[in-house]
């Protein structure tokens, strides 16, 4: 009985990849989007595959900051 409702599945199922969507949902007030949006604006030849939020007790531009990153 399995077997003839897996059969009728894959019969039905024949024809519709052209009618799905690929792809996910973008939620454009999500943090993510924001940030992918500030990445294009600010860096538009930037690859955007990996965006890192950092905060610290310091300012970015300060020296104790600037010696923790890595040469």
């Amino acid at each position: 009985m399995s077997a003839l409702a897996l059969v009728l599945a894959a019969i039905g199922g024949l024809g519709v990849e052209h009618r799905l969507v690929h792809g996910g949902f973008s939620d454009p007030g999500a943090p993510s989007s924001r940030a992918a949006r500030l990445v294009a604006e600010h860096f538009p030849s930037a690859d955007d595959d990996l965006v890192l939020l950092l905060r610290g007790a310091d300012p970015v531009d300060s020296p104790a900051t600037a010696s923790s990153a890595p040469p």
